[in-house]
């Protein structure tokens, strides 16, 4: 039996809980499906958990609370919500509704596009797992498989998530995206990449409207030929700030140099970073590394675009063939040299050297040249009691392979050394005996950290002694200090301070 109608209203009221058809051009039973089946076609709509579903043609099944509708099919919720496809299976008892075929979820600005689409009109739970679109105004996001709050507005999506912006492309293994924050939470491996930088981590969320992010679990930035990584890292794209904390390590691929600490703070746009907390600097060499230690490193660039590095407070440093210790330092990467402040103490070998100011020259190859200027002081250790000394106003050392080879005293100058005789064996020299001299200017000459020269320049007063005969309270000049204790003694010793 057929039936034919007039488009009507609400005439076929049902109880709340079932699907109430609201329209159809023609409604027609279809008992050939084991059932009295309504079949509806032209303007259909029906009503079910305040949200209204239109199509061209359905099939409305009473007895399981349920419908199927074809062709331009139209889900709305609310004012804002509205779901397009071209086939709907829709579940009234459980208020899920499957739709399938070139299918478009729009809410407010957001539109996910998808072939298929399971939307829970109870919870309001959108969701797909063939893969999936979401574009806004400013964001295109594709992923295996998704979830949409619209309640919350929030995005949950899994596998091959890929998010592009116009300033960015991320791809993360899990991601959950906020429509109304513009907030993405990483829950999984993830990259975003710029053409500025690129940030890599496996935990963390990052704001696309501010583009203010925060990332943890081997969160690392790579920005030009630098890169840093630390147990967590907040960022500021807009503005080009990091700050790192714990376990922090910045590579400049440039300077060969390394900075950890941690806690790091980074300026990208003024090439400027501050390290404290544990903070140690490597920079590296051909064939070694020189590492220091200060509670604060500052790294800038001068006027000429050079690398600067400033230490502050309880400096000490290490290489296996030098040592220091001061307040404070400055490190100039394009001359290679180091500055020295606040009782300064180099070690070089046997060498102990002071002054009110130390300026060391390094390469590649290691020293090169150390100048000293005000109360310069350079003690070698003899044996037990016994220290050759040098001292002067200002002194110029000169290396060569890294061995300590010439001093020029320059006023003031003043020596204690231990005459040795001349022989192959040094496991047996002795001693001959003190040569104490003083000369304004000398041209000290040393082999094997041995003095085995000396040229007086002006004016000298020299005098060589017996051992037995030398005084006793003569042997040190004045101002002598032996601080054989403050070295260290390999590079994880600069961080004790003695």
């Amino acid at each position: 039996m057929i039936y034919k109608i007039l488009p009507f209203g609400a005439s076929f009221a049902q109880k709340p809980n079932k699907i109430e058809l609201l329209n159809a051009d023609v409604l027609e039973y279809d008992e050939s499906k084991g059932g009295k089946i309504k079949k509806l076609k032209g303007n259909v709509i029906f009503m079910h958990q305040n949200a209204k579903m239109y199509c061209d043609s359905a099939y409305l099944i009473s007895s399981t609370n349920s419908l199927e509708a074809f062709s331009n099919v139209r889900i709305v919720q609310g004012d804002s919500l509205t779901i397009y496809g071209n086939y709907l299976n829709y579940k009234g008892n459980t208020g899920i509704a499957e739709i399938l075929d070139n299918v478009s979820l729009h809410h407010n600005e957001m539109i996910l596009t998808t072939n298929f689409l399971n939307q829970n009109l109870k919870t309001n739970v959108a969701s797909y797992f063939n893969g999936g679109r979401i574009t806004d105004n400013e964001n295109n996001l594709t992923s295996r498989s998704g979830f949409y709050y619209s309640k919350t507005h929030s995005y949950f999506f899994q596998e091959s998530v890929i998010l592009i912006n116009p300033e960015y492309t991320m791809n993360s293994d899990t991601l959950e995206y906020n429509t109304v924050s513009k907030t993405a939470y990483f829950h999984g491996p993830t990259t975003i990449q710029s053409k500025e930088n690129k940030i890599i981590c496996k935990k963390g969320y990052y704001n696309t409207n501010s583009d203010i992010s925060s990332f943890s679990n081997q969160a690392t930035l790579y920005s030009k030929e630098k890169s840093m990584k630390a147990d967590s890292l907040y960022y500021d794209r807009k503005t080009g700030y990091g700050e790192g904390t714990n376990n922090v390590v910045i590579f400049d691929s440039i300077e060969k140099m390394i900075l950890s600490g941690d806690l790091a703070k980074y300026f990208e746009k003024k090439d400027f970073s501050m390290i404290t907390k544990n903070a140690m600097v490597i920079d590296i060499y051909t064939d070694d590394s020189l590492y220091l230690h200060a509670d604060t490193f500052k790294t800038s660039r001068d006027s000429l675009g050079d690398k600067i590095v400033h230490g502050y407070n309880k400096v000490k440093f290490f290489k296996s063939d030098l040592q220091g210790s001061c307040d404070s330092l400055t490190y100039t990467t394009n001359d290679s040299l180091i500055h020295l402040y606040g009782t300064p103490i180099i070690w070089s070998e046997k060498n102990q050297m002071t002054s009110d100011y130390i300026e060391l020259e390094t390469s590649s190859k290691g020293i090169e040249k150390l100048t000293f200027e005000q109360n310069a002081f350079i003690v070698s250790y003899v044996d037990t009691g016994k220290f050759n000394q040098i001292k002067g106003k200002n002194m110029i050392g000169y290396f060569t392979n890294n061995e300590l080879k010439k001093l020029q005293v320059i006023g003031n100058g003043q020596t204690i050394y231990y005459a040795e005789e001349e022989t192959k064996n040094t496991e047996t020299k002795k001693h001959l005996g003190i040569n104490k001299a003083e000369c304004s200017d000398m041209l000290i000459y040393i082999t094997n950290n041995e003095i085995t020269k000396i040229n007086f320049i002006t004016k000298p007063k020299a005098t060589l002694y017996p051992l037995s005969q030398y005084p006793s309270d003569m042997k040190k000049l004045d101002g002598f200090n032996w601080f054989d204790y403050k070295r260290p003694k390999s590079k994880w010793d600069i961080f004790n301070w003695r």
